[in-house]
Formats: C-alpha cells, sequence, structure tokens
C-alpha cells in the first residue's frame, strides 16, 4: 500500500497536464455549448490538502448566435481551492488571480446574452459566487455592448492587494454611450484580501448619463453574494423618466429632481428607505418596496 501510494504522489507531481488541455477544453465546450480553449501552459499541483492550478492562455467563444469573437480571453488565470469541502459540494477559492483578462459582453434586442451559460434553463436566483479569500485582477479590460439599453462600455478593472493611491484596492472604470448620452461609470472598493464572508464589503459608486448622475456608498454584506446590498444613494437630473436606461423601471416625466434614499435588496427584494428630496418645486418623501422574480398574475 505504501509503495503504491509514492507511485500515485510520483504520478501527480510529475505528470505534464498538458496532455488535458485538450481533453478539458472539449469537455467544457460540451457542457457549455461555446469553444472554449487552452492555448498554453497548464500546471497542477493536485497533491495537497490546497490544490491549485495555473492556465495561460485561456479563450471562451461566443455562442453560436452572437457570431464570431471571444466572450473572454485570460492570458492567466491561478485558482487555488480548498480540497476537503469539495467532498460536500462546497467550493471554497482561496486564491483567484486574472492577469490582462479581456471580457466582451453582448446583449441583444431579443434579450439574449453571452455571459449567460445557462444552456436555456430560467433562474430567479440572484447572482452568487464561491467565497473568494484572495481575489487579484491585474490589467483587466471589459466592454459591454447592451443593444436593448443601447448601452456601449469600455472599461477597465482592477483589484490589487495594497491600497493605492486612491485608498482603495478595487477600481473599475469605464466610458462609452447610453441611448445616445455620454456614460461615465466608476466603482471602487477595499482589497479584496483575507476577505471574510461574513464582514460586509464596502463599495463607492459613481455614475452619469448625459446629465443624469447616480452617486452610491454601501456595502454587500455577504462578499460575493449579489443578492443583498444596501447603498446610501443620490439621484439628480432633468427628468425622471431618463433613469429607466440606468434602472430598467419606467417612471413619468418629471421636472428636473434631486432625491436620496437607502437602497438594499434582500433577493428579489428591492427597498428605498427615507426617500426624500426635491422634484421641481415639490418635495417628495416617502418608501418603496418592489417584489420581482415572481410571474405577473393573470
Amino acid at each position: 500500500m505504501a509503495t503504491l501510494l509514492v507511485a500515485i504522489a510520483l504520478f501527480l507531481i510529475l505528470f505534464d497536464w498538458n496532455y488535458l488541455r485538450g481533453p478539458i477544453g472539449r469537455f467544457a465546450s460540451a457542457k457549455t455549448g461555446r469553444e472554449i480553449v487552452l492555448a498554453g501552459d497548464l500546471k497542477v499541483h493536485a497533491f495537497s490538502l490546497k490544490p491549485s492550478a495555473t492556465v495561460q492562455g485561456i479563450r471562451i467563444g461566443n455562442p453560436k448566435w452572437a457570431g464570431p469573437g471571444q466572450t473572454a480571453d485570460i492570458a492567466s488565470l491561478d485558482v487555488q481551492v480548498k480540497l476537503l469541502p469539495l467532498f460536500v459540494g462546497q467550493v471554497v477559492l482561496l486564491n483567484l488571480q486574472l492577469d490582462q483578462a479581456k471580457v466582451d459582453l453582448l446583449r441583444d434586442r431579443q434579450g439574449r446574452a453571452t455571459w449567460d451559460f445557462s444552456n436555456g434553463k430560467k433562474t430567479n436566483k440572484p447572482f452568487k459566487m464561491p467565497p473568494i479569500r484572495r481575489f487579484v485582477i491585474n490589467d483587466g479590460h471589459l466592454k459591454i455592448t447592451d443593444q436593448k439599453r443601447r448601452l456601449v462600455l469600455n472599461g477597465e478593472v482592477n483589484a490589487t492587494e495594497k491600497m493605492g493611491q486612491t485608498g482603495r484596492g478595487f477600481l473599475m472604470t469605464g466610458d462609452g454611450s447610453l441611448n445616445g448620452n455620454k456614460f461615465l461609470l466608476r466603482v471602487q472598493g477595499g482589497p479584496l484580501l483575507n476577505v471574510d464572508t461574513h464582514k460586509p464589503y464596502p463599495f463607492d459608486a459613481d455614475i452619469r448619463s448625459g446629465a443624469t448622475r447616480v452617486t452610491a456608498k454601501g456595502a454587500i454584506p455577504k462578499p460575493f453574494d449579489l443578492g443583498e446590498f444596501y447603498m446610501d444613494t443620490t439621484a439628480q437630473g432633468p427628468d425622471l423618466s431618463d433613469l429607466y436606461d440606468l434602472t430598467g423601471v419606467a417612471l413619468p416625466n418629471t421636472p428636473p429632481y434631486k432625491l436620496h434614499g437607502r437602497l438594499s435588496r434582500e433577493g428579489h427584494l428591492y427597498k428605498i428607505d427615507g426617500l426624500g428630496g426635491r422634484v421641481g418645486d415639490s418635495d417628495l418623501s416617502g418608501f418603496i418596496s418592489v417584489e420581482t422574480g415572481e410571474e405577473r398574475p393573470i
């Protein structure tokens, strides 16, 4: 038995994992319905309670309806997980690092999206990632083309371990156009290092579309679980109806406005507490609650 264990250990240590690039790519392609290629070196350290892998040259193609091109092109990906939780169906990422990742996302007028890997299976569950203890993004580039919202965004994403001159470790900036108006985006947060899944992750956001501006300062109570968040928000602009381009919620035409409130999400429930401000010459205050994700009654 000891000889067998030693032989297995030597195999895992000395095996050239590049032989599996093709089979892994074909398996992933079959599961996702799009071409996935591992073009560079594949290095795996499997003989550990914290196995890790480094993959270079990952290309994720578009679904057929989107035409030729890549949804993602990643120069290098490093990942490390805890082994034991995998046996009970839990994924705990100790490290996730992406270098020079280029992501090109598209949603067409019919609502089909290249970031949808569900193969047509509908789900109302909010987006949730497994917990990540160390998350680093170096020189990330993001392009979003949303034909339904008439949005084109070109952005840069970086998540560093150290606090930079801005005092933040995560920074996403972008510019483009939204329904014919100039669009600017800036989202920043703390370093994604030693993230505690039970400690809220703070963030700031500043979004501008033409003369409309939305600023927010809030937190995600459980990092990487976007099904819950809260933020103190201020919105101002010439007409409330212009917020449709940002939110997808149809609002009436109004005079110039400036409003503030605390926006929160708990699953499918969205709330705005402490809503106040002015619309034209009128003061406005109140509370808004919206439940989403359920079918409308007939």
